[in-house]
């Protein structure tokens, strides 16, 4: 059973550093996709610089902490720059729009790759406790990753619901 144990820890060095190699540059490159690709807020407000302390009216907190301060803000799946689904099934999608959704992908399966290495390489001295790590996070992806399959199935099925009722409309392919 030590010999199990021993070479469960190391294949979870093994996983670790792979899933390691995967997750951080996966994780970069989403970063600098969302810094490159993001859209201002609204217009920014300028601070004014007010003593420190309670609003005499509102009581609420005032100075320059206190103000809007508004600059450029990142999102990567803001309502403007939301990727849906019905987006990468019919092709309106961008090509980097499809890249981001398979980077997302990767990121989570490198990072329930990333625990289950840990819980390999605890494995010689918890005695298989540690195993309950990736199974927790496994069951997260898995219902991560069965959410996305829902969404891609309806997709299609609304987009083939819509062929369908084109076609009735236009039997014979006429424009």
């Amino acid at each position: 059973m030590e010999g199990w144990l021993a070479t469960g820890g190391v294949a979870g060095r093994w996983v670790l550093g792979l899933a390691l190699g995967i997750f951080v540059p996966t994780m970069l490159a989403l970063a600098i996709y969302a810094l490159r690709r993001g859209e201002p807020d609204e217009a920014p407000v300028t601070p004014t610089m007010q003593p420190f302390g309670p609003h005499p009216a509102t009581g609420r907190p005032t100075g320059l902490t206190a103000t809007r301060w508004r600059s450029r803000v990142r999102l990567l799946a803001g309502r403007r720059t939301m990727i849906t689904m019905d987006s990468l099934v019919n092709g309106t999608a961008t090509r980097a729009e499809r890249v981001v959704v398979v980077g997302i992908n990767v990121a989570l399966v490198s990072f329930w790759l990333i625990f289950l290495g840990i819980g390999l390489l605890m494995l010689p001295t918890t005695s298989g406790i540690s195993l309950v790590l990736p199974v927790v996070t496994g069951l997260w992806l898995f219902n991560a990753m069965k959410s996305q399959w829902d969404d891609l199935a309806a997709a299609r099925r609304r987009r083939d619901r819509r062929a369908g009722r084109a076609r009735r409309r236009n039997p014979e392919g006429r424009a």
